[in-house]
């Protein structure tokens, strides 16, 4: 059984939204979720987290790839692919980190599009892989979103 903790007690996470669902036209709509399961206790006193059926931590101040991936006995190229990321990539504090690959669905319907979000940052919001946003919005990778854009995230 997993405890339920609020992102907001943490002094972790880079939004303090309202994951209430909402229904509008029939659909059922989200902000990205702000309130994990524990999955349990990693190194260095880190909790580990659960979003969408996976496993992710916060970031911390000098926090890489490299140093998470030794913390969690996992290879670095797992971070970097978990993550969608580059080797150019800056990890900051409070952002989620997967330790786990990313499910193909969210748990949610749809999300529309906030100013200054885009499609890596909604990915790692619901815990759903980039290349499945793209797929499911019928996008080409590289492709931006504008703010208002209606996103099925299923």
């Amino acid at each position: 059984l997993f405890d339920k903790v609020s992102t907001a007690t943490q002094n972790s996470p880079t939004h303090h939204s309202n994951s209430k669902l909402k229904t509008q036209d029939s659909k059922l709509s989200s902000t990205p979720p702000d309130v994990f399961d524990i999955a349990g206790n990693g190194g260095n006193n880190r909790i580990i987290f659960i979003n969408n059926g996976v496993k992710f931590i916060f970031a911390r101040e000098g926090d890489d790839p490299y140093l998470i991936a030794m913390e969690f006995e996992i290879y670095s190229w797992q971070i970097f692919s978990y993550n969608e990321m580059t080797k150019h990539d800056i990890i900051v504090p409070g952002q989620k980190v997967y330790l786990e690959k990313k499910k193909r669905k969210a748990a949610y319907d749809y999300h529309v599009v906030r100013m200054n979000e885009d499609l890596r940052s909604i990915a790692q919001d619901y815990g759903i892989r980039l290349k499945s946003l793209y797929r499911l919005n019928d996008l080409e990778e590289g492709n931006d979103v504008k703010t208002g854009t209606e996103l099925r995230l299923r």
